[in-house]
């Protein structure tokens, strides 16, 4: 009997464990529906591609990099330019201010 409640007990142990030591792939935060990947960005400006260029292809996908300091900082050390690690921080920015925007109050009632 106690065998088999130590066993059991060992047996929740070793299920909950991992899970506490969980830690985020880098990256993780950018939703999959960008049209362009960390990675398209990281081999773009590895191949030569001009920063001009790359801004100007995540302006029209429009998408949003949602990253956190030591990401941008990763991505710094891959290679990506500056200007384009500027302009993944003000899409984010934005896409924060589009929300916020339709989670204020009304501030005008009708007739108005």
């Amino acid at each position: 009997m106690i065998a088999r409640s130590l066993a059991a007990a060992m047996l929740v142990a070793s299920l909950a464990l991992p899970a506490c030591a969980t830690t985020y792939p880098p990256f993780s935060s950018v939703p999959l529906y960008n049209r362009y990947s960390i990675d398209d960005i990281v081999k773009m400006a590895n191949s030569g591609v001009p920063s001009r260029e790359i801004i100007a292809r995540l302006q029209a996908a429009n998408g949003f990099y949602p990253l956190r300091p030591s990401e941008y900082v990763l991505l710094h050390q891959r290679g990506v330019p500056d200007d384009v690690l500027d302009y993944m921080q003000e899409t984010y920015v934005r896409q924060v201010r589009h929300e916020e925007r339709f989670q204020l109050p009304q501030r005008f009632y009708a007739p108005y």
